[in-house]
């Protein structure tokens, strides 16, 4: 096939773009460097090139209307300096529709199929490594009989810095991008050795997963490939397959130590402790719970702002005795709970709007990653303040304006 000829500074602006694809392997740090580099190299581009570039004025305001809240919400914190952690750690959410509907950073097939499959390699080479580092530390839990799960996420989060939770997105995210394109092969060819390593790729990043032991984003990954399914193929396939895929990801709960140990935490029996310092992760949420519904009812016309939800939450933990709660800072772990707090009505307005927009965005084009994509961030948003933490404002503003920027499917059935 003909490709054009790309100038230095094009081809500059490609590899960056496909850089921050590498998200997984990179450290905060050298992340953020790679997207300075990415957005000063679109900017360059763009002033060099003489054609015009057709701006997406819609997608640029959705996407970009939570960071505007956010920047309006300083307006009423107690100082600049207490407010900014905010603003800085959703930067996201603005910078990337800059980039790529403003700038115009490359989104075409070629690079949509180079950055889902950078991004799973990345996340497969971090599931090898952190799985090879931490089998002394499993070994040595097996001799004195600790749970798996809770070792588990502990050397991971120790070996690699990452949340569990959001380890576990980036690797069936990754896992999702591969099973589009194993799809695809339904209805074109393509080299065996492609399917083999995309094949092996997605039992990896999804027995880490298990490993992991994080529930919400294994269920949303079964939505996820349910969507994927039901668009990809027709839907008699589609049905059967559907229910194979929910009797082996069902299978793989029951055998995985890790996530079967968290399953039995939801139930009646399951772990249940009298000490509130050793609450397990079911038993955390009813505290949250109580504690945000509260400070919701006091303030859900127009929120605390950003710089108090925290600290509203600490002062009713400490109130119910939970000291261990106050220390470790738990959020009220439901993003859409979590900009309502923050900046009332208007907060839950820019998400229902951030996400509603979007889907809609994804069916109208039929983007079956797309929209998959967004399932599962939609619901791993509902148990995690995941727009608020970096790692998962970064990996959901970088990838879901790349596909809104992007104009149809067929990235995903293109050969990287």
């Amino acid at each position: 096939m003909h490709r054009t000829e790309r100038s230095p500074w094009s081809l500059a602006l490609w590899i960056s773009t496909v850089a921050l694809a590498s998200m997984p392997l990179l450290g905060m740090r050298p992340m953020v460097f790679v997207i300075i580099v990415w957005l000063i190299l679109a900017l360059f581009v763009r002033m060099r090139s003489a054609n015009p570039t057709m701006v997406d004025r819609t997608a640029l305001i959705v996407l970009s209307v939570p960071f505007l809240l956010i920047v309006l919400d300083l307006l009423r914190a107690d100082s600049i300096a207490s407010g900014w952690p905010f603003v800085e750690r959703s930067a996201a959410l603005v910078v990337f529709p800059i980039g790529f509907l403003l700038l115009g950073a490359p989104t075409d097939a070629r690079t949509r199929s180079w950055f889902t499959t950078v991004f799973t390699l990345s996340g497969t080479v971090l599931a090898l490594v952190v799985n090879a580092l931490m089998l002394p530390y499993l070994s040595e839990a097996w001799e004195i009989d600790a749970p798996f799960s809770s070792t588990y996420r502990y050397e991971l989060a120790d070996i690699s810095g990452v949340h569990p939770p959001y380890a576990a997105y980036w690797f069936l995210v990754g896992a999702l991008f591969q099973l589009d394109v194993l799809l695809g092969a339904f209805n074109k060819w393509r080299p065996l050795r492609s399917l083999l390593w995309r094949t092996a790729s997605v039992i990896i990043l999804v027995v880490t997963a298990l490993f992991i032991g994080s529930r919400m984003p294994l269920f949303a990954f079964g939505a996820g490939v349910v969507v994927l399914l039901f668009m990809r193929l027709p839907r008699a396939v589609a049905v059967r397959l559907s229910v194979l895929a929910m009797f082996l990801l069902g299978a793989a709960v029951l055998l995985s130590p890790g996530i079967r140990e968290r399953m039995v935490e939801v139930l009646p029996f399951g772990n249940t402790t009298a000490q509130h310092i050793a609450m397990n992760s079911i038993e955390i949420r009813g505290p949250i719970t109580d504690c945000s519904l509260a400070l919701l009812e006091e303030n859900w016309i127009v929120g605390v702002g950003a710089a108090e939800v925290q600290r509203s939450l600490d002062v009713c933990y400490g109130s119910l005795g939970l000291d261990h709660m106050v220390a470790s800072g738990y959020g009220p772990h439901d993003q859409a709970l979590h900009w309502w707090l923050s900046y009332g009505i208007l907060g839950l307005a820019a998400f229902a709007l951030l996400f509603g927009w979007c889907i809609r965005r994804a069916w109208q084009r039929k983007d079956a990653l797309h929209l998959s994509f967004l399932l599962f961030m939609l619901l791993c948003s509902f148990t995690e303040d995941l727009l608020t933490r970096q790692w998962g404002v970064v990996l959901f503003a970088c990838f879901n304006t790349f596909f809104v920027a992007g104009s149809t499917t067929e990235g995903s059935e293109t050969n990287a």
